[in-house]
């Protein structure tokens, strides 16, 4: 297989050339080792696609790799190569991932609801080929949970710093050899710091000199606060603060001008004297919390290059943050919410982005008023709802969403007693729906499937909907594989267990 995926992806004309070079090697040795196969694999790699390979020898051997964590790598170490016809890295990272799957060399562990890609990781067989050849040109020395680590080799090929420490007695000596390092100077030149996972390390004021940082990861570390330094890491592209405590960052953020991701806290992240000159190379931009403020004030006017955004404000501002969000035209991804001043859902506004072109993930937390659930992007593949106290069933208007995929339904979205997922005869509805999660709508007590609605749905969810009594229709699903019940009432349980449907696969009680 790993032959003919090299073969697919060259000209007809250079087989032979390749298969003369695999028979010489058959029988000049009587039996070709199946590493021979795969050093040609990697010979016949583009050489762009060669060092993002070998990067995945950085993790441990069939360590899931977060899809994410993964590009954001690839990126910050400079392999990835932009072109006048490809001016977004982003996208061209996206690329080399594509085609080293479709060449056996990375191979997909899970995927997302949508269908895309989660984490990954390198073939067993392939890990212990390249290993050693990481390690030979420089990629590695890596602490990976032992208690001492010595910086000389970090030091000779400016390596990344990595930890994959996941608990908290661990993290402890991953933190001790970290700032160990740091303060024999080890670190000046480094391009990439990812601590991930590393219970509240200490971060010396030292980092504030690592002028080629480009990196920094801090997800699951609950760090509580975070210093002025960051303003002073002038080539800072990516900073990972989501799964911290920390709720305030410092104005300096802003001095990163060349910051294009920053990931904040879902709970909310506010920016101390906001500035409304934001680095205007952002990408992504998630968790920030304004409040009652007007966004422009921290000029998310004038991001116009996000394609990704969590932005969670009060119902006073929440016309101006739609109406500023309706302009960002590459906005592909938005999680947006609004809560009072104690933290619970207020009021949304929708109407702005009806018409927004690019929109397809969103993600919406806090009330909406029955009329606006209309108002809604027509290009969505995602949605998802929570807090929304819809009284009147939304299944009919969000059934008519041509692109929709996955939808979420998320706790106290809809307050009513009755859903109805209706079949039109003149217009379809969802038409290419494939997945549905009804979680804590703590009211429902009747699902109906019209026959002929959702005809692509696969996988139905139904979690913590505590008076579910009955349904109908679930049998009249032509495509479903997976219906998955939780903490729902016992007699929904058996009447769908009494459907006697084949296609139903897995159920959870």
């Amino acid at each position: 297989m790993l032959l003919g995926r090299v073969l697919s992806t060259m000209e007809s004309s250079e087989w032979s050339r390749v298969i003369d070079l695999v028979v010489a090697a058959h029988f000049g040795k009587g039996q070709l080792p199946l590493s021979n196969f795969v050093v040609l694999s990697y010979q016949m790699l583009p050489y762009v696609l060669k060092p993002c390979f070998l990067y995945l020898a950085v993790f441990p051997k069939a360590h899931e790799i977060s899809i994410r964590r993964l590009l954001q790598l690839w990126l910050a170490h400079g392999f990835v190569q932009t072109s006048p016809e490809a001016s977004v890295p982003e996208d061209v990272a996206k690329k080399y991932l594509e085609e080293l799957v479709c060449r056996n060399m990375i191979e997909i562990v899970r995927w997302k609801p949508d269908e895309t890609p989660k984490t990954c990781h390198m073939p067993c067989y392939l890990y212990d080929v390249f290993l050693p050849k990481a390690k030979d040109i420089g990629f590695l020395d890596l602490h990976h949970g032992k208690s001492e680590c010595t910086s000389a080799d970090l030091l000779e090929f400016l390596q990344p710093f990595f930890s994959f420490n996941t608990r908290k007695r661990d993290a402890i000596n991953g933190q001790i050899t970290f700032t160990k390092i740091i303060n024999r100077g080890g670190f000046l030149m480094l391009k990439v710091l990812d601590l991930e996972g590393v219970f509240k390390p200490v971060l010396p004021e030292k980092l504030g000199i690592m002028v080629n940082l480009r990196y920094l990861n801090l997800r699951w570390t609950y760090l509580d606060s975070f210093p002025a330094f960051i303003g002073d890491l002038p080539r800072l592209e990516i900073l990972d603060l989501k799964h911290t405590c920390i709720t305030i960052l410092p104005c300096s953020i802003w001095k990163a001008s060349n910051l294009r991701h920053l990931y904040m806290d879902d709970v909310g992240v506010s920016i101390q004297k906001p500035s409304n000159q934001p680095p205007t190379n952002l990408q992504v931009l998630t968790g920030l919390l304004i409040g009652s403020k007007d966004p422009r004030i921290y000029g998310l006017n004038r991001c116009t290059n996000l394609r990704k955004l969590g932005l969670t404000c009060h119902s006073e501002s929440a016309l101006k943050a739609a109406k500023c969000i309706s302009r960002l035209v590459n906005l592909h991804t938005l999680k947006l919410g609004s809560i009072d001043l104690v933290g619970q859902p207020s009021s949304l506004v929708l109407s702005p982005l009806e018409y927004h072109q690019s929109l397809s993930n969103l993600y919406l937390y806090g009330v909406i008023k029955d009329h606006q659930i209309g108002n809604l992007p027509r290009n969505l593949n995602i949605l998802t709802l929570s807090m929304s106290l819809l009284t009147e069933d939304p299944m009919r208007v969000l059934g008519k969403l041509p692109q929709l995929r996955v939808l979420n339904l998320f706790s106290d979205s809809y307050l009513g007693q009755e859903m109805t997922c209706h079949a039109d005869q003149k217009i379809q509805n969802f038409p290419e729906l494939r997945v549905l999660v009804l979680w804590a709508l703590m009211k429902l007590e009747l699902l109906k499937v019209e026959n002929g609605a959702m005809p692509q749905l696969r996988e139905l969810q139904i979690m913590d909907c505590d008076k579910l009594r009955s349904s109908e229709g679930l049998d009249q699903l032509p495509a479903l594989k997976d219906l998955i019940l939780r903490n729902v009432p016992q007699d929904f349980v058996e009447a769908a267990r009494r459907l006697g449907n084949e296609k139903i696969t897995h159920q959870l009680v």
